[in-house]
């Protein structure tokens, strides 16, 4: 019985190792796709081209099977190999949203230029800007990092605005101040 039992634990052993080693090898392809998918990805940066149009919808595949990664090598921690190849996915994924967070700080700038040359507030922007907006938002927060896409939005969109706002406000008290030593 305990000959049973030790070659059951020595199967369970085997069987732990071979799922392991198939989960290394299926996300080490994936992680290897993802990478020539990215190098070979030459889209054009006009918001009016298909490529365009695909690039952004290949940045959210490209975050989806990222994910993907994680939650399948996350499992199977033990392994040395797949820690190693969480590592690399690691790295890869924080060069991804680099390229990711700057795309998105530029599509933001440019739509508030575009925004604020608009003359009519109904007109609104091209439906290209902020489907790429969209796109890029949705990608980052695939990969865990929302808190980063509501901190873009408020470096361009709040803080300008806030900090001329509070310069408005101080100069006003100077004034005031200014005011009141004189009157004094």
């Amino acid at each position: 019985l305990q000959k049973a039992e030790e070659a059951h634990q020595g199967l369970a052993r085997i069987r732990s190792r071979k799922e392991a080693l198939h989960a290394y090898i299926e996300n080490a392809r994936l992680l290897e796709k993802l990478r020539a998918t990215t190098k070979s990805s030459s889209a054009s940066d006009s918001p009016e081209s298909k490529n365009f149009r695909d690039e952004r919808a290949l940045q959210e595949s490209i975050a989806r099977d990222l994910r993907r990664i994680h939650l399948n090598l996350a499992s199977v921690s033990e392994s040395s190999e797949c820690a190693a190849l969480l590592v690399e996915a690691n790295a890869f994924q924080e060069d991804f949203s680099k390229r990711l967070e700057e795309k998105l700080r530029l599509l933001l700038r440019a739509s508030k230029r575009s925004w604020e040359a608009v003359q009519t507030p109904d007109a609104g922007l091209p439906r290209s800007e902020l489907l790429a907006i969209s796109h890029t938002c949705r990608a980052l927060c695939t990969i865990g990092h929302s808190q980063l896409v509501e901190a873009i939005f408020a470096d361009v969109f709040t803080k300008a605005t806030l900090q001329e706002q509070s310069n408005a406000c101080n100069a006003a008290a100077e004034e005031a101040k200014r005011k009141a030593m004189t009157m004094a």
